[in-house]
């Protein structure tokens, strides 16, 4: 990710972490920034090495539009109230009240409709990492010294060693992304279209008059809508794949935010420590007296 990408993605990267003082309020960016300047100053190149803990997945901006889609309601109450009236109650499909099985299945889509929608922002909101519940003390006061602190060379050699480790941490949680994300939307368009075809087929059934038309219809649309609820399960499930890598992902990254700011030794360090104020000695001042 280049430099440029870095600035550009600036308005984006209020993933933080918070302290119960709303002053207080730490980005990954800040964080990272602070790192990089440090680098900068003392000819050390890290950035932009390290720019996998800014955000996931690195097509944010394609990504987000699709989980901030409307997921729509499957015909209004109006609708589903004719629908009801318009099956006769003596109509059954495998031995099952026609009238009552299709008005529970019209429930279920909406049902999972909703789930879908919640999901949805989820994700989001996860993606955007405001952990403010960790109020994590140790943390705040090890970045604070961490800012001031001079740059620690050696600590930053072994950042540089275990860079490799968190890219291949963060490029197989990626690429689980993209999978199930890929998948997910590979399945909606396929309910998209099955939910285009179930509406036009309620919609005719509305103007049937003949018992023989309503009934062949009803046994169309149980069929479109079981349909339905199997595929938008499907949704669910790839979805849940993905808000579950990107907690796992939050995880990481604070983690490594920890190793970054010295809080721990390496990457792989189990035992985390506070990170004290260095204490830079100045020279003597001297008292000339003229004569």
């Amino acid at each position: 990710m280049s430099s440029f990408l870095h600035l550009l993605l600036l308005p984006l990267f209020i993933q933080s972490i918070t302290t119960a003082d709303p002053n207080n309020h730490i980005t990954f960016f800040d964080l990272l920034e602070k790192f990089y300047v440090k680098g900068d100053r003392n000819h050390f190149p890290i950035r932009p090495k390290l720019d996998f803990m800014l955000t996931m997945p690195r097509n944010f901006y394609d990504v987000r539009p699709k989980l901030k889609a409307p997921v729509n309601e499957f015909l209004d109450s109006e609708i589903r109230d004719r629908v009801a009236k318009k099956i006769p109650k003596t109509i059954k499909i495998n031995e099952t009240n026609t009238r009552v099985a299709i008005s529970s299945i019209i429930e279920s889509i909406n049902d999972q409709r909703i789930q879908i929608r919640n999901i949805n922002a989820d994700i989001l909101k996860k993606m955007s990492f405001k952990p403010s519940e960790k109020n994590d003390d140790l943390f705040i006061q090890s970045y604070k010294a961490f800012k001031v602190n001079p740059f620690d060379l050696a600590h930053a050699q072994q950042v540089w060693r275990d860079q490799k480790t968190m890219r291949d941490e963060y490029d197989e949680l990626h690429a689980k992304f993209n999978v199930n994300m890929n998948a997910a939307e590979t399945v909606k368009a396929s309910v998209d279209s099955d939910l285009d075809i179930a509406t036009k087929g309620f919609f005719e059934l509305l103007n049937m008059s003949e018992i023989k038309q309503v009934e062949k219809m009803c046994v169309t649309l149980e069929s479109i809508t079981n349909e339905l609820i199997e595929q938008q399960q499907l949704v669910l499930g790839k979805l849940e794949s993905v808000r579950e890598t990107i907690e796992q992902y939050n995880i990481k990254r604070y983690r490594w935010a920890e190793f970054v700011i010295g809080m721990r030794y390496t990457v792989d360090s189990n035992d985390r420590h506070s990170v004290r104020r260095v204490k830079i000695k100045q020279e003597p001042s001297c008292s000339c007296i003229m004569l």
